[in-house]
């Protein structure tokens, strides 16, 4: 007998909530800046700038050494990381233990699951199918002109309609305070995990949230039937 869950619809942020991303990101992103002059930073630094989309990710490491520079002067840069990341994805990127089991048994349990994240799109995709060659994933969303990104929640709102489950049978799952209000925002139930890129004070600034200290905790909120 299927067990019965509060929740229809789970969506999954996705650097730093289903993989570990940093060192990709950060080694992509120190090879960028440097070439033009910038300091590499440490992927604990990286991790300030991680969360708001590719370009926001080049911008703040490139003010860390240059604060004067203007976000046209940085452009160039973000393109030249666009290429090299695209080259480099998949060399260090893990998924964090138990989340493919948690997938797994969520699916088992006919909940709909999706992604939504400020990577670009392309990007997403790719990983997404890459690192869940599984097809858990009933819809995915990276940065799309001319959605906004998170903590817009639009997309989040379009997903829910997407799969037919109303925001209220929802769950927002992500790694920063961006996530939790996209999921404040849309009417969903916004969970944070600590295992990610951000803290738990960053995720508590959005307000009334369920944290998660590692995969088994966050299966208990999910499955939950009252929270």
């Amino acid at each position: 007998m299927i067990e019965q869950t509060r929740f229809k619809a789970v969506i999954f942020d996705l650097d730093g909530t289903l993989l570990d991303t940093l060192s990709d990101l950060t080694n992509a992103c120190n090879q960028a800046i440097t070439e033009v002059g910038c300091r590499a930073l440490t992927e604990a630094k990286m991790k300030d700038f991680i969360g708001y989309g590719a370009r926001e990710l080049v911008i703040g490491a490139v003010r860390e050494s240059f604060p004067e520079w203007t976000a046209a002067q940085i452009e160039p840069i973000f393109l030249n990381y666009r290429r090299i990341y695209k080259a480099n994805w998949d060399i260090k990127t893990t998924l964090y233990p138990g989340i493919a089991d948690l997938l797994a048994e969520l699916k088992a349990h006919d909940i709909k699951l999706a992604v939504l994240s400020n990577k670009p799109h392309d990007s997403t995709d790719t990983m997404v199918k890459h690192y869940f060659p599984e097809g858990y994933f009933d819809s995915c969303y990276g940065q799309l002109d001319p959605w906004p990104t998170k903590p817009d929640p639009a997309l989040a709102l379009e997903i829910a309609r997407e799969l037919g489950v109303t925001p209220t049978q929802m769950a927002l799952v992500g790694d920063s305070g961006s996530d939790m209000l996209t999921a404040l925002r849309a009417g969903m139930t916004a969970i944070g995990v600590t295992w990610g890129f951000r803290d738990e004070a960053d995720l508590r600034t959005a307000g009334e949230i369920l944290l998660a200290n590692d995969t088994a905790n966050l299966r208990e909120l999910l499955f939950a039937r009252e929270i």
